[in-house]
């Protein structure tokens, strides 16, 4: 009977052991499988998060090359406005042209990601902006292809007006894109973090509930959790990169697109043909002399300038070898000027004219009587006119003094009524006119 009772105490021992190592394994496996789907869930919606910050990021890039084929738009239009090789312009024209197709391909792709109202909203924005300035741009560039002065100083005008403000509203509306997006990134960023620390701290919980093999499957978790951590580090990485890229080409085109304004200013007060300033340069330098004068109580003389001819000389040469007489002459009365302060610009035509400031009117004679034999010395040969057989000019000179009671037109017609007595007594001369 004892043995009886042993045994059965035995086999009742038995069966408590094996239940308690049945009921220990099952709760194990249950909390494996608890564990596992709980890990699952967390894994898949930090995936959702990687993917949608994946998204963004390319959404991102896209807005970025949008806003840089703008920039090239831009600065090819400005290109064409400034170079003077009619070819140079037709292939800057064809570039110009296959942006336009590249542009919209990028906007369809742009359309084919998941937007938010806000994003749509502001692509529609950027459509309506697109739309003044691409015809502006076109516009613009037509009349920069032609060879004629107004045209150009038109197309300047338009770009100045239309593209560059539309294009700076264009790319603040990108960089607002950009912005949207990079927060986007941050907020997701921050939401894996999160679901981060919550998969460490099951895992640690974990860890300190089980035995050796939840450990080690503990560790495995932990060593997944830091892959996953250097991969989001590295992705973390990737994005400042990709920001302070775009920060520093953004800084470094609004500093060329600054400097190309000044250089199109530049440019839109100067002869494209003689690189003298033009007629609306000089027409404020004038201004600026004339009232200086009058401030002052001083002078300044003026002289207007002509080539002899040179119509004959156009039809006789070609209009090739007219603009290089053109360009030729201004260099020589440029450098005929003794100060620096002396200003030279093309007038009209074969017309130039020269402010002196602070010059009576001998020292305004002597001075253009040296421009005169230095343009006749240079001996450009003109087989065509009537007073010599080298190009010469013609010059009108008059001063104006402070107390002289004239306005600007009248001192412009004084030095236009001495150049027509030098046409009139034979040319290749200089004359004078005082103020009545």
């Amino acid at each position: 009977m004892k043995a009886t009772k042993i045994i059965s105490r035995i086999y009742l021992k038995s069966r408590n052991v094996v239940s308690l190592v049945i009921l220990t394994i099952l709760g194990f496996f249950s909390l494996i499988i608890f564990i596992s789907i709980s890990y699952s869930n967390l894994l898949s919606q930090q995936e959702i998060v990687l993917n949608e910050a994946a998204i963004e990021s390319k959404k991102m890039l896209i807005n970025s090359k949008l806003m840089e084929l703008a920039r090239k738009r831009t600065r090819l239009t400005s290109e064409i406005l400034v170079t003077k090789d009619y070819f140079k312009k037709d292939e800057l024209n064809m570039e110009l042209e296959s942006y336009a197709g590249a542009f919209s391909k990028l906007r369809s792709e742009i359309l084919t990601q998941p937007l938010s109202d806000e994003e749509v909203s502001a692509l529609k924005k950027n459509d309506v902006i697109i739309s003044k300035i691409l015809p502006a741009q076109r516009s613009a560039t037509e009349l920069a292809m032609s060879h004629d002065n107004e045209k150009i100083l038109l197309a300047q005008d338009i770009l100045y007006k239309t593209v560059l403000p539309g294009q700076n509203e264009l790319i603040n509306s990108f960089g607002y894109l950009v912005n949207l997006e990079q927060n986007k990134i941050s907020n997701l960023t921050e939401k894996s973090r999160i679901y981060l620390k919550k998969i460490k701290k099951n895992n640690i919980t974990t860890a300190a509930l089980v035995s050796i093999i939840s450990m080690i499957f503990s560790i495995i978790v932990v060593l997944r959790i830091r892959k996953i951590q250097l991969e989001l580090r590295i992705y973390s990485k990737t994005l400042l990169q990709i920001n302070e890229s775009l920060e520093t080409q953004v800084e470094k085109r609004t500093e060329e697109l600054s400097e190309l304004n000044s250089i199109l200013k530049e440019r839109s007060e100067r002869d494209e043909l003689t690189m003298l300033y033009n007629r609306r340069k000089f027409n404020i330098c004038l201004d600026n002399e004339y009232k200086r004068v009058n401030r002052d109580n001083s002078l300044f003389s003026l002289l207007l300038i002509d080539i002899d001819y040179f119509k004959a000389y156009n039809d006789g040469y070609g209009h090739q070898k007219g603009d290089q007489c053109l360009a030729s002459v201004a260099s020589i009365m440029k450098n005929c000027l003794p100060r620096s302060i002396d200003f030279i610009a093309r007038y009209g035509g074969e017309e130039f004219v020269i402010i002196l400031p602070s010059t009576d009117m001998d020292g305004a004679l002597k001075v253009a009587e040296i421009i005169r034999n230095a343009v006749f010395e240079a001996a450009i040969p003109h087989k065509h006119s009537k007073s010599a057989p080298f190009v010469s000019i013609s010059q009108g000179v008059t001063t104006y003094n402070t107390g002289d009671s004239l306005s600007i037109e009248e001192i412009i017609e004084n030095a236009d009524v001495a150049l027509y007595k030098a046409k009139t007594n034979g040319r290749n001369r200089v004359e004078s006119k005082l103020s009545k």
